[in-house]
């Protein structure tokens, strides 16, 4: 754990002797320069007949923060593809994940068939000294279900 600190440096050797042990641990989650991005999804999914729902979740939309940590994941598979889906919203990741969605819902809900769907990341910034801020709403994509036409946003999170 010493080596994540800049001031000690270990031998190549003690890190090889070390490596079958799992003894090599690092706590650069914590430190120097902690995670400060934090938030969630909310996918908005528009019905034919003009109702919006939250086609991932089967349910109306909350814009609110849910409670638990990871909220929108089954198990850790699909918290893991989330979190994909975030790191590389310009790649073709959202448009699978937005596929999948429609093919799901339009497949168990005959009468109530998906047109459209977007998704949002609700980001979450931790300022110095844990001030409050109030969530960034980041649109993901705009997905059509019947066409898979695809809008990404230009959303300018390289600016914050």
């Amino acid at each position: 754990n010493l080596q994540t600190i800049e001031k000690y440096k270990i031998q190549d050797k003690m890190v090889y002797a070390l490596g079958p042990l799992h003894l090599y641990q690092k706590w650069n989650m914590f430190g120097p320069r902690p995670i400060i991005d934090d938030g969630w999804f909310v996918v908005q999914g528009q019905l034919q007949n003009g109702v919006t729902i939250d086609p991932w979740k089967n349910k109306q939309i909350s814009w609110e923060k849910p409670p638990l940590a990871p909220p929108n994941s089954k198990n850790q598979y699909w918290r893991k593809y989330m979190l994909a889906i975030w790191s590389w919203r310009k790649g073709p990741l959202p448009a699978y994940f937005s596929g999948y969605l429609c093919k799901e819902w339009n497949k168990n809900h005959n009468s109530e068939k998906l047109d459209s769907l977007e998704i949002y990341y609700m980001l979450e910034r931790t300022r110095p000294n844990y001030e409050v801020v109030k969530p960034k709403k980041i649109k993901i994509i705009s997905y059509r279900c019947n066409t898979g036409y695809t809008s990404e946003e230009d959303n300018g999170i390289s600016a914050l």
